[in-house]
């Protein structure tokens, strides 16, 4: 994929992109991502991550869709506009639906990719914040560039709907209209977190705020 088929040129104009945020978008692009995208539908699941499967099923089965590897490939492009939304406003906290949630979070559960990719992408960010002990035992793993994996509770999951709302109206801003199979309308809690989950990318230069706001015990 190039930069153009993930972010044009006009939205690229629209929010100001410095060429530093452009060669992080261009990254985000070409990055291959064939590894975990070929393995995210209903075969490979049932086998990996059955607790990813679940979810899945339920939201894309509502609509009479199998999560198969076409859905998977609209999956990773949709993770990755989430992932362009926080360059193009990285001092914003935002959350993804629920069905990109589940990519990533089966993207987090590959430590060692998740490790490399959040490091080419974002480390021109500095520090990341603490990440969840059930991802990453050691304070050390996180390294560097870590982008933390913030999973809802019942603390935060209202604060999360809230910060859901606001990045698809940045998407709709940055993409246009989304797909609802894949960033569905924000009329209900239940109707969006495909499997109660909401996740969000936790900016560190909002750290001390966001600890405050959305911490996560764990």
């Amino acid at each position: 994929m190039r930069l153009n088929d993930l972010v044009s040129d006009e939205t690229l104009k629209k929010f100001k992109v410095n060429d530093e945020v452009i060669s992080r978008l261009e990254k985000l692009a070409e990055y291959d991502l064939r590894f975990l995208t070929d393995n995210f539908h209903e075969g490979e699941l049932r086998e990996f991550s059955p607790e990813q499967l679940f979810p899945l099923i339920r939201h894309f089965g509502n609509h009479g869709i199998n999560v198969d590897i076409e859905v998977a490939r609209k999956l990773e492009i949709e993770f990755k506009r989430f992932v362009a939304i926080a360059l193009l406003k990285p001092s914003r906290r935002n959350a993804p639906s629920g069905p990109v949630d589940m990519y990533w979070h089966f993207f987090v559960l590959h430590t060692p990719e998740y490790v490399c990719f959040s490091t080419a992408i974002f480390s021109v960010y500095g520090p990341q914040p603490r990440l969840g002990k059930h991802y990453f035992q050691d304070w050390e793993d996180k390294r560097k560039a870590m982008v933390d994996h913030v999973p809802a509770n019942d603390e935060t999951r209202a604060k999360m709907f809230e910060v859901y709302k606001e990045t698809r109206a940045l998407y709709i801003d940055a993409f246009g209209d989304p797909d609802p199979l894949y960033w569905p309308e924000p009329t209900g809690e239940k109707q969006v977190t495909c499997g109660d989950s909401y996740s969000g990318f936790i900016n560190p230069i909002f750290k001390d705020k966001v600890k405050n706001e959305y911490e996560v015990k764990v």
